[in-house]
C-alpha cells in the first residue's frame, strides 16, 4: 500500500484549490475591480486578498501583473459576431450602433472596471494606451470601418475613436453633467450621429492628409 506523502503545517500546494474549479474566474474579477483604480495602484497581493486565494496561484494562472492586466482586459474586446451585428448593412445608423455597444460596456458593472483601468492607465503605462488603442481604434471602430468606409477609413477610425474616448472621459470618470446623466439610448443616439459623420461624411481635408507618417506624411 503505498504512503501518503506529509505535508508540512501550513503548507498548500500550488493549483486551485479544491471545490473551487472557478478560481481563476474568481482571480478576474477581482483584478477588473482593483485595476479599476488605475494600473500602478493595482498589486497582485491585493488581487489575491479580494479573490481569496494565494498570491502564488495569481502568479500560476498569469504569471505576472501584466499577464493579469491583459487577461482582465480581454473581456471587452468585441468578437467577430458583434462588429458583424454593429455593422448591419454598412449605412447610416451604425454610429449609433458602436456607441451603444461601447457605453453599454461602461454601463455594465462587468466590463466598467477594465474599460476605466485602460483609460486610467493609458497616460503612464504604455500597454494600457496600446490595449485602448487596440480596442476602440482598431478593434471595435476599425473593423467597422474597414467593413463599411469607401475611403480614409483609418482616418475616419481615428476621428470616431477620439471621440467616443473623450466622452467616456466626460460621461464615466469626470462625471460631467448633464452628458453623464442621458440615459444610454440617448447618450448613443447624439454620439452616434457624430460618429456618422466621420465614418461616412465628407471629410474637409487634402490627400496629403492620408499619407503615412502623420497628417502632413512628414513633408515639410
Amino acid at each position: 500500500m503505498a504512503r501518503k506523502r506529509a505535508t508540512r503545517p501550513g503548507f498548500r500546494p500550488l493549483g486551485p484549490r479544491p471545490g473551487r474549479p472557478d478560481t481563476r474566474a474568481d482571480i478576474i474579477r477581482a483584478a477588473k475591480r482593483q485595476f479599476a483604480q488605475g494600473y500602478t495602484s493595482c498589486s497582485l497581493r491585493a488581487v489575491a486578498r479580494e479573490a481569496g486565494v494565494d498570491p502564488s496561484l495569481v502568479v500560476q494562472f498569469f504569471g505576472n501583473k501584466e499577464g493579469l492586466y491583459l487577461a482582465a482586459m480581454a473581456d471587452v474586446m468585441p468578437g467577430d459576431e458583434v462588429v458583424g451585428r454593429i455593422v448591419g448593412d454598412a449605412s447610416m445608423g451604425v454610429g449609433e450602433r458602436i456607441a451603444d455597444y461601447y457605453f453599454g460596456l461602461w454601463n455594465d458593472v462587468e466590463t466598467r472596471g477594465p474599460l476605466q483601468a485602460m483609460l486610467m492607465s493609458a497616460a503612464s503605462y504604455r500597454p494600457a494606451a496600446d490595449m485602448l488603442r487596440e480596442f476602440v481604434s482598431r478593434e471595435l471602430v476599425g473593423k467597422v470601418a474597414d467593413r463599411a468606409v469607401a475611403d480614409r477609413a483609418e482616418l475616419r477610425a481615428a476621428l470616431a475613436s477620439s471621440h467616443l474616448v473623450g466622452t467616456a472621459m466626460i460621461c464615466y470618470v469626470v462625471r460631467m453633467a448633464p452628458l453623464a446623466d442621458l440615459p444610454l439610448a440617448e447618450l448613443a443616439r447624439f454620439v452616434g450621429a457624430t460618429i456618422d459623420a466621420y465614418l461616412f461624411g465628407p471629410l474637409p481635408l487634402s490627400a496629403s492628409w492620408n499619407r503615412p507618417g502623420g497628417l502632413d506624411g512628414g513633408a515639410e
